[in-house]
């Protein structure tokens, strides 16, 4: 049985999506590539991949409101120049973006 509790949202669509919150590292994904190529996905490489993704939603935080009228874009293309990137990556239905249960801020 999974340890993890799960969570729902109605989409724009009438739909409920069912999701668990995960560590990005403890994802099934992530732990089948540990399993498989366990010289790769060591634990200090895990680690480092965990702070990068905790440093990119830090990142996306900062930069995000509360319903925000106007999209966030990260230029992760062109870091170093704000006038050249691609602003158009992907759209998500704005139900999906759910707000993290307390502890996993």
């Amino acid at each position: 049985m999974c340890p993890h509790r799960r969570y729902t949202v109605k989409l724009q669509n009438g739909s409920t999506a069912t999701y668990v919150w995960f560590k990005f590292i403890e994802q099934p994904a992530v732990k089948t590539a540990q399993q498989n190529w366990p010289s790769v996905y060591t634990a200090a490489y895990l680690q480092r991949l965990q702070t990068y993704i905790e440093n990119l939603h830090k990142m996306i935080a900062q930069r995000s409101k509360v319903g925000p009228k106007d999209p966030v874009f990260i230029n992760h293309r062109n870091a170093n120049d704000a006038a050249h990137f691609e602003p158009h990556l992907v759209k998500i239905d704005p139900t999906q973006m759910v707000s993290p249960p307390a502890g996993f801020e």
